[in-house]
């Protein structure tokens, strides 16, 4: 088994690539399973996504008390169904930490790598922060609250910092370039 996890900021991709990964390793007879963070199809996703729309400190912290409560739900629905699945992809995961202030990012991260699994592959998609904004403010949705052009440059940075041993894919480039990516990515994995 292969766990995968695919992160960046806002509008950078990560769904298009673990859709991309899926589909590969479907071709190599993969039985895969995605979950997206925050889920929409349990209470602790719907919450974390209801009150990323409310742009206060308090909703900041309900929304990360949620947020972990999904990832526990996702990685014990891993560990449930280990043997029903080759491979996992979580699209986003521990990165999700730079959007807490700087301050207790680094030690908030040291923790959760201590006490939070660590998978097989971890890809930062990187973009930049203009074409991140143009991509999520093209699908017409309502804006979260750190969907601005400030806020994703600075969450960007923060992602940067801590994506040390992380496989970085510039999601700026042709989706022939992100797929050979990908393909190198997985090849070490799929036999």
């Amino acid at each position: 088994m292969t766990w995968y996890v695919v992160d960046g900021v806002d509008g950078s991709g990560k769904s298009t690539i673990a859709n991309i990964i899926q589909e590969k390793l479907a071709l190599c007879r993969r039985r895969v399973l995605v979950s997206t963070h925050p889920d929409s199809s349990c209470l602790s996703g719907r919450m974390t996504s209801a009150f990323l729309y409310k742009d206060t400190r308090i909703a900041a912290v309900i929304s990360t008390i949620f947020y972990v409560v999904n990832i526990l739900r996702s990685l014990h629905i891993k560990k449930k169904l280990s043997k029903k699945y080759d491979d996992f992809i979580f699209v986003r995961y521990d990165l999700a930490v730079a959007y807490i202030p700087e301050r207790i990012m680094c030690f908030a991260y040291k923790v959760i790598l201590s006490v939070l699994d660590i998978p097989d592959v971890r890809i930062f998609v990187d973009i930049s922060p203009e074409v991140a904004m143009s991509r999520i403010i093209g699908r017409g949705n309502k804006l979260e609250m750190f969907e601005t052009l400030e806020r994703l440059t600075k969450v960007r940075k923060k992602m940067l910092s801590i994506a040390r041993n992380w496989v970085i894919i510039d999601n700026s480039s042709s989706i022939e370039q992100t797929e050979t990516s990908i393909n190198q990515i997985i090849s070490g994995f799929v036999s």
